[in-house]
């Protein structure tokens, strides 16, 4: 009605009939400026967008527009440009809201970094993601209410993931939230605890048996003559005896072409009954030996040297670290009638960055070596045990703060007064090494600073490091 009056008002007088068009062209202006404005701040900034609540539900709630993404991809970047050890792999649930499609192709650029669409809803999901954040940084993206791992999944993980991303989805203007993103990660010293017996019971008078063999990468060859290639996750012995025995396993093995470095490959064995080992094994004929308690066992073995090689020769794309043809298992008597297989634990200590060369301490002081406020140490021990590290400390800041991390973990700190110029001992540090490789770092507070005549940046030292290893003969090396 009301456009049938303009149009009759307008074919009556011309002059009108223009002013009434531009009129009508200024308010359709006027309202697509602000509908694409408001498009804009929702598709820029969506949570201060100015929406009805209806529009908050349908965009915000129901269907994230992308809220919280452009924060997540940041903070990914950001870490990664900052990582110098292991790999990243983002593990995300495959949601429309906020998974593989959203952040995957933001990240493509990203060196070091994998994304992975992977609901992470079983035990053994959990358990593979444990065993990988030896070789790789596991991060797990939640979407707490809708998307989170379940707690009971968690409970046996110790220690448990730990949040280092918090994305809180809520719009002020209506001060609501539905939950938001986030990043959990998995610490490389995690393992799920658990019995020594899985599944059911078994009789005490069954034999050694093995159930299962089970391999990511697949099982080849005959059942005489078995082959796998162990790398990309763990490979799993199902063992059922009803007394206490040892399992031994035979194999030929081979170095893979999916990593570049020694041709020495090095292993990690676990079992559910908390025996835990790191083993280096030479190419060729070897054994391994594990301790099997009655009932029900899998024995994971899992290598620790990382797939550094895109592309293998015969264009496999299997991850292929360690090879072990001719396998074979046998049973042996009860390990407590033998020695450990290593004869105690063996460990190592090595700077792995952050560390000037060394230099002396008079003619009999020993030694220091200076840093510029970031010193990593790279830790091994051949089995899970207690260890004691002990040292000096000096600084050319002061005061100041050093912060000691345990795989990211804080474990203790080192206070340097304002008036300290000695060497002075630090407060022994006690840490549970898991079997195989860890990092401690020493992390200072302040930058470096510039001494005259030298060109370095320094800001603390530290001097005749010793750790003490539990069940192992005198103190590690440093390499």
């Amino acid at each position: 009605m009301l456009t049938s009056r303009l149009r009759n008002a307008l074919r009556a007088t011309p002059a009108p009939r223009a002013a009434l068009a531009l009129l009508l062209v200024l308010l359709v202006c006027g309202l697509l400026v602000q509908w694409i404005g408001s498009d804009i701040t929702l598709l820029r900034d969506p949570l201060n967008a100015s929406v009805s609540e209806d529009d908050y539900r349908q965009y915000l709630v129901g269907w994230s527009s992308g809220a919280g993404v452009k924060e997540v991809v940041q903070f990914v970047r950001q870490r990664a440009a900052a990582n110098t050890e292991r790999p990243i792999l983002l593990v995300v649930g495959g949601f429309g809201r906020h998974g593989s499609w959203a952040v995957a192709p933001r990240l493509r650029d990203v060196a070091g970094v994998r994304v992975q669409p992977s609901f992470v809803d079983t035990a053994t999901t959990v358990r593979n993601l444990v065993d990988a954040a030896r070789t790789q940084r596991i991060w797990v993206l939640e979407e707490p209410p809708v998307y989170s791992m379940p707690p009971a999944l968690l409970a046996d993980v110790s220690p448990a993931p730990r949040i280092i991303f918090n994305f809180d989805r809520q719009m002020p203007r209506l001060g609501k939230t539905d939950g938001g993103l986030r990043i959990v990660e998995f610490s490389a010293l995690s393992r799920v605890k658990g019995g020594s017996s899985v599944g059911p019971p078994v009789d005490p008078n069954d034999p050694p048996t093995i159930e299962s063999v089970t391999n990511p990468n697949g099982l080849e060859g005959t059942s005489e003559n078995r082959f796998f290639w162990l790398g990309g996750g763990a490979a799993a012995i199902t063992v059922r005896s009803g007394k206490p025995t040892t399992l031994e396993i035979a194999a030929n093995f081979r170095p893979g072409p999916s990593f570049a470095g020694p041709m020495e490959r090095r292993l990690l064995v676990r079992t559910s009954g908390d025996f835990e080992e790191a083993l280096t094994v030479p190419p060729g004929p070897g054994r391994i030996r594990v301790p099997i308690p009655a009932g029900r066992t899998v024995v994971r073995i899992l290598a620790l040297d990382p797939a550094n090689q895109p592309t293998n020769p015969n264009s496999d794309p299997r991850p292929m670290i360690v090879g072990f043809s001719e396998f074979k298992t046998s049973f042996g008597p009860s390990p407590k009638d033998q020695s450990p297989t290593l004869g105690g634990v063996s460990c190592a200590l090595e700077f792995a960055s952050g560390a000037y060369n060394e230099e002396k301490i008079g003619k009999t002081g020993g030694w220091f070596r200076w840093t510029n406020g970031d010193l990593r140490l790279r830790l091994f021990s051949s089995r899970a045990a207690t260890a004691v590290l002990s040292g000096q400390y000096l600084s050319m800041v002061r005061p100041e703060t050093i912060t000691v991390l345990f795989e990211e973990q804080k474990v203790g700190s080192i206070e340097v007064s304002a008036s300290q110029e000695a060497i002075l001992p630090f407060a022994p540090l006690q840490l549970r090494l898991p079997a195989g490789e860890s990092t401690l770092t020493f992390r200072a507070n302040k930058g470096g600073i510039r001494p005259s005549g030298d060109s370095r940046s320094l800001n603390f030292g530290l001097a005749n490091l010793t750790m003490r290893v539990e069940q192992s003969k005198g103190s590690c090396t440093l390499r």
